[in-house]
């Protein structure tokens, strides 16, 4: 059994939508598992029209908390609560599946499944973030124990049942850098600061003081750059359900692979739009498409 998760709240139940449609169009097989914060969506109570192949729960969360902060802790109780999963998966609510669910398994058979960000990537033992790092880790008492040259990004990873004491780690390393007197509280998400985003930082910085094996995908296994085959990750503040196609497209921006996709996988068998809204983005996209061709910034 495989078990996949992710969290969401607010618009972003239309990524977990396309995200689910995704992985039925490649192959997967096993439980899927929402948790969100706020209201279900409708489509959410309509999930029996899915393939019997796939298991559909949602749960809700009672923590404030952000949710890097809980990317850990819920990978880590998985564990314990589903017995029968031997394999397991996170993504993002704004990722999309493009490469066939059997090699995502063989994927995790390798290793801790990672995917490298396209920036700060590679970061080499000896980059002055990297060397602070582990002053840090010694400050708090924790053993810089393992040389690491890549960056990588906290939007997907697989793992297995021998990883649970890794997010234990993981966790402690994002609450220790998010109580860190140094920051007086307020998120710089500068690169010169130590902590630019707690949970992808802190995931980077458990990975030194581990010895745990990593099975990395370049860039291109998110789609930051051309030749993916796995997934597409829709990063930064334009998300494919907000973005106007037409008007981006006017300023020279056509519409981007994983925002075609994505409308790909918004036509079912989950609908998370209404029909009036989904054709209008659908003709926006196209009208995106043909001016790109001709127009670019």
């Amino acid at each position: 059994m495989t078990t996949v998760f992710t969290l969401f709240e607010k618009l972003y139940h239309h990524g977990v939508a396309a995200l689910l449609n995704s992985l039925a169009e490649q192959g997967f097989e096993g439980r899927f598992i929402g948790y969100y914060r706020g209201s279900l969506p409708e489509w959410a109570f309509e999930v029996n029209q899915f393939p019997k192949k796939i298991e559909v729960i949602f749960k809700p969360l009672d923590s404030e908390s952000h949710f890097a902060y809980l990317k850990p802790k819920i990978a880590k109780a998985l564990i314990s609560e589903f017995p029968d999963t031997d394999s397991f998966f996170y993504f993002d609510p704004d990722i999309v599946i493009i490469g066939p669910w059997e090699f995502f398994e063989r994927w995790s058979r390798c290793g801790f499944a990672l995917v490298e960000e396209i920036v700060n990537c590679p970061m080499v033992d000896n980059h002055p973030i990297r060397i602070e790092w582990c002053d840090w880790l010694k400050k708090h008492q924790i053993n810089c124990s393992c040389s690491r040259n890549h960056y990588y990004n906290s939007g997907f990873f697989g793992y297995g049942r021998n990883h649970e004491a890794f997010f234990d780690l993981w966790s402690k390393i994002i609450n220790l850098s998010s109580s860190d007197s140094s920051r007086n509280g307020v998120v710089d998400r500068r690169r010169h600061n130590l902590f630019s985003t707690w949970d992808q930082d802190a995931l980077n910085v458990a990975l030194m003081a581990c010895e745990i094996d990593v099975a990395q995908i370049g860039p291109e296994g998110m789609g930051f750059i051309e030749g993916g085959y796995t997934m597409l990750h829709a990063t930064g503040s334009r998300k494919p359900w907000t973005v106007s196609f037409f008007k981006e497209a006017i300023r020279g921006y056509p519409p981007k692979r994983v925002e075609r996709e994505f409308i790909k996988y918004s036509l079912g068998p989950i609908q998370s739009f209404q029909r009036f809204t989904l054709t209008r983005k659908i003709y926006s996209l196209r009208i995106a498409q043909m001016i790109g061709r001709f127009y670019r910034a």
